[in-house]
């Protein structure tokens, strides 16, 4: 709240650190990262509600810091 989007950078963790999908149709979505490709700038990761694997763009999942699921 009360930042513009020019002014954030999303950062991913090691692999196997903890995401969220910031952006898309799982926006608000936890996951694990499993891996990134830079060339592609994807970033795969495995969601926790449902254990699928999905490819999406970096800027779509951020590093989760916080300690509760909800957004």
């Amino acid at each position: 709240p009360g930042y513009r989007e020019r002014h954030l950078e999303t950062a991913l963790p090691r692999d196997g650190g903890p995401v969220r999908a910031v952006l898309g149709a799982r926006a608000g979505a936890h996951g694990v990262l499993l891996g990134r490709d830079r060339k592609k700038e994807t970033a795969t990761v495995r969601f926790d509600d449902d254990d699928a694997i999905e490819a999406l763009p970096m800027d779509f999942v951020a590093e989760w810091c916080g300690g509760g699921t909800d957004m």
